[in-house]
C-alpha cells in the first residue's frame, strides 16, 4: 500500500529544487562571467554608419552575434550592409557569416580612375567583400557563398583590376557600441591584422601580384583543411587560389620562387622548396609537386610527379619503390592514377627566389634580393 509523503518531505523537495535552480543561474555567472540566459541567445543587431571617401555615399554596417556556449566567444557572426549612394540609389546585402570571436573589420578604397570605380573592400579574417559602387554590385572571397543574392553579384568585368588600394579605417567595439575609426596607416598600430598581407605584392611580370591569407577556404575536400593560401592575380581578371605548406614542418616559413616563361611553358610561381605548390600562370592552374630520392640500379636520383589542386576526387599519394614512380591510390583500393609529369622548365631551369612568407606570429612577406636557386 503506497504511503503519502508528509508535508515536511514536500517542503524539503521544494527547497532543494530552489537551491538547484539558483545554482544553475549563478554558477555560470560567477565562474564564466555569462548568465545562463546568454546561452543559445542571439544578440540584437548592432550597427555603425559612416561616410565613404571622396563623398561617394554612406555605409551602414550591421552585425549580430549568436552565442551557443558559455563564455565570451560567439559561434557565428552575421554581417549585413546598406550603402546610400550620392545619386539616391542604395545597395543592401547580407555579407559573409563569420566563425566567432572579435575580429576587426577594416576598409580599403579604390578611387575612380580610367573610367573604373570607385570600389570599396570590406575585410576581416573570414574574407573580403568587394563593392563596385558605380555598378551597385558586390562579390566576396568565400566560394561558394549564399550571402549575396545572384542579382547583386558583380560580373567578372565589373570587379576591380587595380591593386593600389588605400586603407581608410576600421570599426571597433567600445563602451558597448560600435564605432568607426578613420585612419590611413596600414596596418593599424593598435590592432593585429595577422591573417592577410596587404597591399598585393608584385611579381616580376607586369600586372601579376600575389597575396597571402591565413584561412581555410570552404571548397573541395582536398583543400578544406589547408590553412595557408596564396592568391595570384593577373591581367584581365586572371586569378589562381592555391594552398601551400611550410618549407619545413613547424618552421612557419615558406619560400616563394619565380620561373620565367618560355615559348611553350610558364611563367610559374613555386611556393616551397623543390617540392611544394606550383602555380601555372599561363593556364591558371595550381599543382602539388611530390619528389622522392631513388636508388634504382645503385645510383641515386629523384622521382617526381604532381597533382592538380582542384581535382574533384582525392586519394593517398605514395611512392612505389618497385616501379620508381608516384601513384595516387583511391579509397576503394582498386584504382590508382599515375601523377602528372613536372614540366621540363620546372625540372631543369633555375628559379629566382623572390622572398619568404613568414607565417607566425603574423603573416608577412620578406623580400629577397634577386637570388637564383635550383
Amino acid at each position: 500500500m503506497a504511503t503519502r509523503r508528509s508535508g515536511l518531505d514536500w517542503d524539503r523537495l521544494a527547497f532543494r529544487g530552489c537551491v538547484g535552480l539558483l545554482a544553475i543561474l549563478l554558477i555560470p555567472k560567477v565562474l564564466l562571467g555569462v548568465s545562463v540566459f546568454e546561452v543559445f541567445s542571439v544578440e540584437p543587431w548592432g550597427h555603425v554608419t559612416f561616410d565613404l571617401p571622396d563623398e561617394q555615399g554612406r555605409l551602414t554596417l550591421y552585425r549580430k552575434d549568436s552565442r551557443v556556449t558559455f563564455g565570451s566567444l560567439d559561434s557565428s557572426i552575421e554581417w549585413a550592409m546598406r550603402i546610400e549612394l550620392p545619386d539616391g540609389r542604395s545597395l543592401e546585402s547580407d555579407l559573409m557569416v563569420g566563425d566567432g570571436g572579435e575580429p576587426p573589420m577594416v576598409f580599403h578604397w579604390l578611387p575612380v580612375r580610367d573610367g573604373q570605380g570607385p570600389f570599396l573592400a570590406l575585410e576581416n579574417r573570414d574574407g573580403i567583400t568587394w563593392v563596385n559602387l558605380a555598378a551597385a554590385c558586390l562579390e566576396d572571397s568565400q566560394k561558394p557563398t549564399e550571402a549575396i543574392a545572384d542579382a547583386l553579384r558583380c560580373k567578372e568585368e565589373q570587379l576591380p583590376r587595380r591593386t593600389d588600394w588605400r586603407y581608410f579605417g576600421r570599426i571597433r567595439y567600445r563602451l558597448k557600441q560600435w564605432e568607426f575609426v578613420r585612419e590611413d596607416s596600414w596596418p593599424p598600430d593598435d590592432v593585429a591584422i595577422p591573417w592577410h598581407t596587404w597591399p598585393p605584392i608584385p611579381l616580376p611580370d607586369p600586372g601579376w601580384t600575389f597575396e597571402v591569407i591565413l584561412r581555410p577556404y570552404p571548397r573541395r575536400t582536398s583543400a578544406y583543411l589547408q590553412r595557408y593560401w596564396i592568391v595570384v592575380r593577373g591581367p584581365s581578371g586572371a586569378r589562381v587560389d592555391a594552398w601551400f605548406r611550410e618549407d619545413e614542418f613547424g618552421m612557419h616559413r615558406a619560400s616563394v620562387h619565380w620561373l620565367p616563361a618560355t615559348k611553350t611553358q610558364g611563367p610559374y610561381v613555386r611556393v616551397g622548396n623543390s617540392d611544394g605548390t606550383l602555380i601555372d600562370l599561363r593556364h591558371l592552374r595550381a599543382f602539388q609537386i611530390y619528389r622522392a630520392a631513388t636508388y634504382a640500379g645503385g645510383s641515386s636520383g629523384r622521382a617526381e610527379g604532381m597533382v592538380r589542386h582542384d581535382r574533384l576526387e582525392t586519394g593517398t599519394i605514395i611512392y612505389s619503390t618497385t616501379e620508381d614512380r608516384f601513384v595516387e591510390l583511391f579509397s576503394d583500393g582498386r584504382r590508382e592514377a599515375r601523377l602528372l609529369e613536372v614540366p621540363e622548365t620546372v625540372r631543369e631551369a633555375k628559379s629566382m627566389l623572390l622572398g619568404t612568407i613568414v607565417l607566425f606570429p603574423k603573416i608577412e612577406f620578406e623580400s629577397a634580393r634577386a637570388e637564383v636557386t635550383k
